[in-house]
Protein backbone atom coordinates (compact mmCIF):
# COMPACT_ATOMS: atom_id res chain seq x y z
CA UNK A 1 0.00 0.00 0.00
CA UNK A 2 1.57 3.23 -0.98
CA UNK A 3 0.58 6.30 1.10
CA UNK A 4 1.66 10.07 -0.67
CA UNK A 5 1.00 13.51 0.84
CA UNK A 6 1.39 17.06 -1.79
CA UNK A 7 1.47 19.51 0.64
CA UNK A 8 0.56 22.45 -1.33
CA UNK A 9 0.07 26.52 -1.31
CA UNK A 10 -3.13 25.96 -3.23
CA UNK A 11 -5.54 22.79 -3.47
CA UNK A 12 -8.41 23.29 -5.46
CA UNK A 13 -11.11 20.37 -5.18
CA UNK A 14 -14.02 19.74 -7.59
CA UNK A 15 -16.32 19.93 -5.79
CA UNK A 16 -19.98 21.53 -5.29
CA UNK A 17 -18.62 24.16 -3.11
CA UNK A 18 -15.76 25.90 -5.63
CA UNK A 19 -13.25 26.32 -3.07
CA UNK A 20 -9.78 26.93 -2.74
CA UNK A 21 -7.96 25.79 -0.19
CA UNK A 22 -4.77 27.91 1.05
CA UNK A 23 -1.88 25.74 2.54
CA UNK A 24 -4.04 22.59 2.04
CA UNK A 25 -2.96 19.13 1.45
CA UNK A 26 -3.79 15.80 -1.00
CA UNK A 27 -2.94 12.49 0.83
CA UNK A 28 -3.74 9.62 -1.89
CA UNK A 29 -3.62 5.93 -0.64
CA UNK A 30 -2.69 3.38 -3.60
CA UNK A 31 -4.66 5.08 -6.53
CA UNK A 32 -7.05 6.42 -4.14
CA UNK A 33 -7.74 10.25 -2.68
CA UNK A 34 -8.12 9.36 0.87
CA UNK A 35 -7.97 13.51 1.88
CA UNK A 36 -8.12 16.76 0.78
CA UNK A 37 -7.87 20.03 2.69
CA UNK A 38 -6.62 22.42 5.22
CA UNK A 39 -2.80 21.34 6.42
CA UNK A 40 -4.07 22.04 9.60
CA UNK A 41 -7.07 19.15 9.63
CA UNK A 42 -4.70 16.69 8.20
CA UNK A 43 -3.86 13.99 10.74
CA UNK A 44 0.13 13.41 8.88
CA UNK A 45 1.40 11.31 11.95
CA UNK A 46 -2.06 8.92 11.41
CA UNK A 47 -1.72 8.66 7.80
CA UNK A 48 1.97 7.62 7.42
CA UNK A 49 3.15 8.56 4.26
CA UNK A 50 5.83 6.72 2.92
CA UNK A 51 6.28 9.90 0.25
CA UNK A 52 6.02 13.44 1.13
CA UNK A 53 5.46 15.83 -1.96
CA UNK A 54 6.38 19.75 -1.21
CA UNK A 55 4.44 22.08 -3.72
CA UNK A 56 3.82 25.12 -1.61
CA UNK A 57 4.47 27.03 -4.50
CA UNK A 58 1.99 24.91 -6.33
CA UNK A 59 -1.58 24.71 -6.61
CA UNK A 60 -3.05 20.95 -7.27
CA UNK A 61 -6.68 20.70 -8.79
CA UNK A 62 -8.21 17.49 -7.60
CA UNK A 63 -11.18 15.71 -10.12
CA UNK A 64 -12.26 12.67 -9.59
CA UNK A 65 -12.22 10.01 -11.85
CA UNK A 66 -15.66 9.99 -12.44
CA UNK A 67 -16.22 13.92 -12.74
CA UNK A 68 -14.18 14.61 -15.62
CA UNK A 69 -16.99 16.70 -17.86
CA UNK A 70 -17.24 20.03 -19.92
CA UNK A 71 -18.85 20.82 -16.93
CA UNK A 72 -16.18 20.37 -14.92
CA UNK A 73 -13.40 21.71 -16.83
CA UNK A 74 -16.01 25.43 -16.96
CA UNK A 75 -16.02 24.95 -13.08
CA UNK A 76 -12.61 24.43 -12.90
CA UNK A 77 -11.87 27.75 -15.43
CA UNK A 78 -14.12 29.86 -13.10
CA UNK A 79 -12.05 28.88 -10.17
CA UNK A 80 -8.78 29.78 -11.09
CA UNK A 81 -9.74 33.01 -12.93
CA UNK A 82 -11.18 34.06 -9.40
CA UNK A 83 -8.02 32.49 -7.58
CA UNK A 84 -5.72 34.19 -10.21
CA UNK A 85 -7.27 37.23 -8.93
CA UNK A 86 -6.24 36.74 -5.55
CA UNK A 87 -2.72 35.83 -6.27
Amino acid sequence: MARTVFNAGYVVPMDQRDRVIENGVVAIEDDRIIYVGAANGFDAIGFAADKTVSAKDRAILTVYRNEVSRETQSRAENIWARAEKNF
